[in-house]
């Protein structure tokens, strides 16, 4: 469960889709077919803040966070 933090997914984790709950939403996470880069978006519509980075860096920006899976 996502919940309403910011949380950090390792691209490892990302090899089969993820749909995961955030405060009610619901969030799809997956990787690109063709140029197999990640990406979110929330079923309802539109896209999250997304962060491509490595998990250092992503805990520096965001201290707290949470790492999948938790």
């Amino acid at each position: 469960m996502g919940g309403s933090r910011a949380r950090f997914y390792p691209a490892r984790s990302l090899r089969e889709e993820l749909v995961e709950d955030w405060d009610g939403r619901s969030l799809r996470l997956a990787v690109g077919e063709l140029d197999q880069v990640p990406y979110a978006e929330w079923r309802d519509g539109g896209r999250p803040l997304q962060i491509f980075c490595r998990w250092y860096g992503f805990s520096f920006s965001y201290p707290g966070c949470g790492l999948y899976p938790d």
